[in-house]
């Protein structure tokens, strides 16, 4: 549970910054208005995972599902930093949207525009690293679930797909929720492990004055708990030590990885989700009714925890400074 000195460090440090990760055919990268210019960082955390694990397997395809515009996708095209994206929507308007746009850019050879509804817009076997992000937690593992047949690589490309396929391996999920992050969570430490996944990696991006958890969700025949990059498997151990300092309600919603391998953001992020609990704990007593006081209680009994939380952390901080 020792936190290291510095500044973020691993192959995720750059994406948290929002930091320029390559350069365009202009000398710029893509932006969330004009596809130019610099990544904001929610985008640029999830370019920064994306290139950390093509560096392994760069001819790998990247699937960007739920591509809205189609940002990340560009991005990646663009710079050059995959070869071969597939970026499918359910909304056969955004897709035909981006299509002119990758005309206009000459990257639709490198970006498909594909129409369809989560996963199954996908062949099994046709994507090394899928992305899922820009929606909520719970649609998130709607379709993670949904398109579990699509997860395991296989000799079999599917339908509509001859191009090439990974052959007994599973792609690597990168899954951003824009809210109810702890029920991605839930899905990696549990029917996540039964597709032969465990999460690899957690991290926390602030943007725009909001903080996003971002979820590395691997293929692995270890235990379905897995440290950051270099700390190693957590031990049973280590978690009973981790459910004996923090109260439940800390661990469900913050998670067991952004606690054992403190993230450089962890306080920042404590300090504005108590902020929201004190807000939501006094707008809920308000209420005479049973159901607002029962949420105010709620509120409070996870802000008490999460100062706690705050307080281990900080102490941390000033014992490695």
């Amino acid at each position: 549970m020792s936190m290291a000195k510095g500044p973020a460090q691993g192959p995720h440090a750059e994406g948290r910054r929002g930091a320029q990760l390559g350069r365009g055919e202009n000398g710029s990268t893509p932006s969330s208005t004009g596809h130019t210019g610099r990544l904001p960082p929610r985008l640029a955390a999830l370019a920064g995972a994306v290139t950390a694990h093509l560096r392994s397997d760069p001819q790998s395809t990247v699937a960007d599902v739920a591509t809205g515009r189609g940002e990340l996708a560009v991005w990646l095209a663009q710079t050059g930093a995959a070869g071969r994206v597939v970026a499918s929507d359910r909304s056969s308007k955004a897709v035909t949207i981006l299509q002119g746009l990758l005309a206009q850019r000459g990257l639709a050879d490198l970006v498909e525009a594909r129409h369809g509804d989560g996963l199954e817009a996908l062949a099994p076997g046709e994507a090394g690293v899928i992305v899922i992000a820009g929606i909520g937690g719970r649609l998130a593992v709607e379709l993670l679930a949904r398109g579990a047949g699509r997860l395991a690589g296989n000799s079999h490309a599917g339908q509509g797909y001859s191009g090439p396929q990974l052959v007994g391996s599973r792609p690597v999920l990168i899954v951003q929720p824009m809210s109810r992050a702890e029920l991605v969570r839930e899905w990696a430490y549990g029917p996540a492990t039964s597709l032969g996944y465990g999460l690899e990696h957690e991290f926390l991006v602030e943007d725009s004055g909001r903080f996003y958890h971002v979820f590395v969700i691997a293929g692995t025949t270890a235990r379905a708990l897995l440290a950051a990059p270099g700390v190693g498997c957590l031990t049973a151990e280590q978690v009973a030590a981790l459910r004996a300092v923090y109260a439940a309600g800390v661990l469900a919603e913050v998670g067991f990885h952004l606690l054992a391998q403190p993230d450089p953001a962890l306080g920042d992020y404590l300090r504005w989700r108590l902020k929201a609990l004190d807000n939501l704990a006094e707008a809920a007593g308000a209420s005479p009714s049973r159901r607002g006081l029962a949420q105010r209680d709620a509120a409070l009994s996870l802000a008490a925890g999460m100062r706690a939380a705050l307080r281990i952390d900080t102490a941390r901080r000033i014992g490695n400074a």
